[in-house]
C-alpha cells in the first residue's frame, strides 16, 4: 500500500491538467496480499493487488482490470464490473480529504487514509488503513517500518467530500443518509455529525454519502445505489421529484403505536413520484422516512422491502436487455 498516499498527494496537483491513465492489473487473491511489482500509477503496469488496492484504482478512476488466466475471482469482478462489461466510474480523480493532507497515513502509526470522490447525486469517502511501509528519503526505497501496525480509528463525516452541495439541490438543509458498504449499516446523519470508523491494517470502509431531499414536513427521501457494488452511489445517474399539488401529506405524530404509523403509511394517498435513471443490476436501496406505496422498475411494479428501523427500501433490478441500459425507476411516497 505504500505507493497509495504519494500517488494521491500528487493528483491535489496534477488533476487540473490531465486524468489518470487507467493501470492494467491482475487479481489473484481478495485480502491481504501484497504488491508483487513496482508500479506507476500513470503507465501500464503489472501489479497483484489486494482488494483494498482495487478499492482505491476505482475511487480514483483507475478501472480497467484485466486478470490472469484461471485466477479470475467472480464474486469480486461482481462488486466491480456490470454485466456490460463497464465499471460505475467516479466523475473525478479521487482525493485526500482535507485532513489527510498534513499528516502521514503511512507511517506516523496514528493517521487513516481518507480519500474522496464524487458520482452524479452523492459522494463517497474510502477510509483505509495504510500504516506499515512508506518511502524511505535516507535508503532510497520503500521500507517496512513497522511489521505489525495497529487498529486506528478516526471518524468520516458529509463535509470531508468537499463538492457535495453541488449534487445536493440549493434546498439541501445538511442532512445525508450514509451507507457503509462493508458494514451495511445506514445511517441518518445530521448536519456537522461525524461517523466513527476502527480499521485494522491493510482494512478499508467505504462511505456514500447520499443528501437527503425533504419532500414533506413527514417524509424524506435518498437515493442509495446498488448496495452489491463497490462504488453504490455510482449507479444513480438522475433524481427527479414530482410532487402532486392536489394532495396533502398527512402528518403523524410521535404519540401513535407503530403498528398504526405502518397501516396509516400504507393506506395514505401518494403525494410525490419520485423518478430514478440508474445503471445496473442487484440488490438497489433507497431511503424513505415512511414506507413507499408503490415501486416500478422498467415499467414493472416489483416488490421491495422496506427497514422501519433504518428507512432503507431495498428490491432487485434484473439484468439489463442491452448495453449501457438505463432503468427507470418510480416509487411513490
Amino acid at each position: 500500500m505504500d505507493f497509495i498516499v504519494p500517488s494521491r498527494l500528487l493528483m491535489i496537483f496534477t488533476l487540473a491538467i490531465l486524468l489518470p491513465t487507467p493501470s492494467i492489473f491482475h487479481l489473484m487473491h481478495t485480502t491481504h496480499f501484497s504488491l508483487e511489482n513496482s508500479c506507476n500509477l500513470t503507465g501500464t503496469c503489472f501489479i497483484v493487488y489486494t482488494q483494498q488496492q482495487i478499492i482505491m484504482l476505482q475511487l480514483v478512476q483507475l478501472v480497467d482490470v484485466q486478470f490472469m488466466l484461471g485466477n479470475h475471482n467472480f464474486d469480486l469482478l461482481k462488486k466491480l464490473v456490470l454485466p456490460d462489461g463497464s465499471v460505475l466510474r467516479a466523475q473525478l480523480p479521487g482525493r485526500p480529504t482535507r485532513d489527510s493532507l498534513f499528516v502521514d497515513p503511512a507511517r506516523d502509526g496514528t493517521s487513516l487514509l481518507k480519500i474522496w470522490n464524487m458520482n452524479k447525486c452523492s459522494g463517497v469517502a474510502g477510509v483505509f488503513n495504510c500504516q506499515g511501509a512508506g518511502w524511505c528519503k535516507i535508503e532510497k526505497k520503500t521500507r517496512i517500518h513497522d511489521i505489525s501496525p495497529g487498529t486506528l480509528t478516526a471518524s468520516v463525516c458529509a463535509s470531508d467530500v468537499d463538492l457535495i452541495t453541488q449534487v445536493a439541490g440549493a434546498e439541501w438543509l445538511g442532512e445525508t443518509i450514509v451507507y457503509a458498504y462493508r458494514s451495511g449499516e445506514v445511517i441518518r446523519l445530521p448536519k456537522g455529525v461525524s461517523v466513527p470508523v476502527t480499521l485494522k491494517v491493510l482494512e478499508f470502509e467505504l462511505f456514500h454519502f447520499c443528501p437527503i431531499q425533504e419532500i414533506a414536513p413527514s417524509i424524506s427521501f435518498a437515493a442509495i445505489g446498488l448496495l452489491d457494488m463497490f462504488n453504490t452511489g455510482g449507479s444513480v445517474e438522475h433524481v427527479e421529484i414530482h410532487r402532486a399539488s392536489n394532495n396533502k401529506p398527512e402528518l403523524f405524530d410521535g404519540e401513535v403505536l407503530s403498528e398504526m404509523t405502518s397501516w396509516l403509511s400504507s393506506n395514505r394517498a401518494a403525494t410525490t413520484t419520485i423518478a430514478l435513471r440508474v445503471r445496473g443490476r442487484g440488490r438497489f436501496g433507497v431511503y424513505s422516512s415512511q414506507r413507499p406505496l408503490k415501486c416500478v422498475v422498467g415499467g414493472t411494479e416489483t416488490d421491495f422491502n422496506y427497514d422501519s428501523d433504518t428507512g432503507l427500501t431495498t428490491f432487485s433490478i434484473p439484468v439489463p436487455p442491452e448495453e449501457m441500459y438505463r432503468w427507470s425507476i418510480e416509487f411513490q411516497v
